[in-house]
């Protein structure tokens, strides 16, 4: 399987690099992308200085019109640092992150579009609208809370990073349908996964469904011996984004996905559901003039939340007011802010058991507006309740996209 996927991205290589130097091809050529970083500051919990971090993202794509696409996303992250007591010129540590790399072909038939990938990292994941912008052109609608700072995957209800392929038909009217097949080896283990997903795009509707089995495929059984395949259960995970009505006016928009459904056969006595692994958001979205006011009750998977800024913990509620059709002079401006109510450690399974010390009420103002040749996003947030300590209850992030 590895020597397969090492084949395939020699291949992916070699024809980017031929495409260069074939004139028929490269005539047809082009290349669109587009590169973020972001810098943030605060909420250090383990003293009473600043804690700062930094990330910068990348993501192009070379496509051959009616031929393949090929595309990649990196993300380079320096580590929580106190930036008070740290050389940062000696260096500090990061981490790097191979988002997406994928090979897509092509084939157009009749009123039928054909699309066969090979992929590596998390491919259009669950919750995001990367599915639905590629095959039909809409514009983000993911909650505005859920905006990661600098990468353009925002939303996801869950992550699967993994190797595989898949097989995407699009219809004349605005419906596609899509069969994956990948995996993701663990120490241990090798999950192999296989996912149905399907999305429309209507006038006043749009709607993004995935479902898949997940199969852990272990090499030492129960004993410790060494075997050759052991299958001892089976996943499901699911996931739904739906939107009701459209951005220029009053809306609703849902988002529901289950992380993990493990059903018979069990061992060890783990549990065959666990409400923990249920992600939801609940967001109706007001228009009054210029003003957008969106009610938001959320409950995210713990890793997505570490990708964000706006949102610290998985579970709670929120109220966004902002406007994107703020103009100072010819420059369009989107300002605004959200108040967010979320709980230290909570999830939905303790709910019962949070106490009021535990409990943070965000205060966060923003503002974007282009900047050069790109988008330039500050924000600032502060725990009203726990404000005694300033370091702990206040942060600050900017970010820069610029597009290639």
């Amino acid at each position: 399987m590895h020597r397969f996927f090492k084949t395939v991205l020699c291949i992916i290589v070699w024809c980017s690099i031929c495409s260069l130097q074939i004139p028929f091809i490269s005539a047809s050529a082009y290349f669109t992308g587009f590169s973020g970083t972001a810098l943030s500051v605060g909420q250090n919990s383990k003293g009473n200085l600043l804690d700062g971090s930094a990330a910068t993202y990348f993501a192009g794509q070379v496509d051959w019109t009616n031929l393949f696409t090929i595309r990649t996303a990196l993300t380079f992250k320096t580590a929580k640092t106190n930036i008070l007591n740290t050389d940062i010129y000696t260096g500090i540590s990061s981490s790097f992150r191979l988002d997406e790399l994928s090979f897509t072909a092509k084939l157009h038939a009749n009123d039928l579009s054909h699309y066969l990938s090979i992929f590596l990292g998390d491919f259009e994941p669950p919750g995001s609208s990367l599915f639905m912008q590629r095959q039909f052109g809409v514009a983000p609608f993911e909650s505005a809370l859920l905006r990661t700072t600098i990468t353009n995957d925002n939303g996801s209800l869950y992550s699967f990073p993994g190797m595989g392929i898949s097989y995407t038909l699009k219809f004349q009217q605005p419906m596609a349908a899509r069969l994956a097949v990948y995996a993701k080896r663990y120490e241990n283990t090798f999950d192999v996964n296989t996912d149905l997903r399907y999305a429309g795009v209507w006038q006043r509707w749009n709607i993004d469904a995935l479902i898949g089995i997940s199969f852990p495929i272990e090499k030492i059984d129960s004993g410790g011996k060494e075997v050759f395949v052991l299958i001892r259960t089976a996943d499901l995970h699911a996931a739904v984004s739906m939107l009701v009505g459209n951005k220029y006016s009053h809306s609703l928009f849902m988002q529901l996905g289950i992380a993990k459904l493990r059903f018979v056969p069990t061992y060890d006595g783990e549990p065959i559901f666990s409400i923990d692994n249920i992600n939801f958001v609940f967001e109706p979205r007001f228009t009054i003039k210029k003003m957008r006011i969106n009610a938001t009750i959320f409950n995210l998977d713990t890793a997505e939340t570490e990708e964000l800024f706006f949102v610290r913990n998985p579970l709670g509620i929120a109220c966004s007011i902002y406007s994107d059709l703020i103009r100072a002079g010819t420059l369009p401006i989107t300002a605004g802010g959200h108040i967010i109510c979320t709980a230290k450690n909570m999830q939905l399974s303790s709910v019962a058991d949070v106490e009021w010390h535990d409990v943070c009420l965000n205060i966060t103002p923003f503002i974007s507006l282009p900047l050069f040749s790109g988008i330039f996003t500050s924000a600032v947030t502060f725990d009203v309740l726990h404000f005694t300590d300033f370091t702990k209850t206040f942060g600050i992030m900017a970010s820069y996209k610029v597009n290639l």
